[in-house]
């Protein structure tokens, strides 16, 4: 059933989500019983977004297993949607926040790891990234 999502969402047929195939299906009453079926309401204003958030690698382009693993995460309550995005978003400011660090700790002895390596988020696995 995913699979026939994906390549209905995929207009272009070339195995990948563009944001622009993304934006033109999610005023359509067709993606959208899709997503309600999975507990998911997406409006236009938030396309973006979900996109965003699905498109793990950050290039642009869905896969197939990023739909799928994507709409996973989003699924069940809306504001599991927050807490993705919640997510999403510490992540980024941890990376700006550690390379902020390293730029102006001095160096480290030898050996031993820049503060802002030595413990990270948790990632989405529950384990340090």
């Amino acid at each position: 059933k995913m699979n026939a999502l994906f390549t209905y969402v995929d207009s272009s047929g070339d195995g990948m989500i563009t944001r622009e195939e993304w934006n033109a299906k999610t005023h359509d009453k067709g993606l959208k019983l899709w997503l309600a079926a999975m507990g998911l309401t997406v409006t236009e204003d938030q396309a973006d977004a979900v996109f965003n958030l699905i498109d793990e690698d950050g290039n642009g382009e869905l896969t197939a297993e990023e739909l799928v693993a994507g709409l996973a995460a989003l699924s069940g309550e809306a504001r599991n949607i927050d807490v993705v995005t919640l997510m999403r978003d510490q992540r980024e400011l941890f990376k700006l926040a550690k390379q902020v660090i390293n730029e102006r700790s001095p160096p480290s002895p030898a050996g031993s790891q820049p503060l802002a390596e030595a413990n990270g988020p948790p990632a989405r696995d529950g384990q340090r990234a």
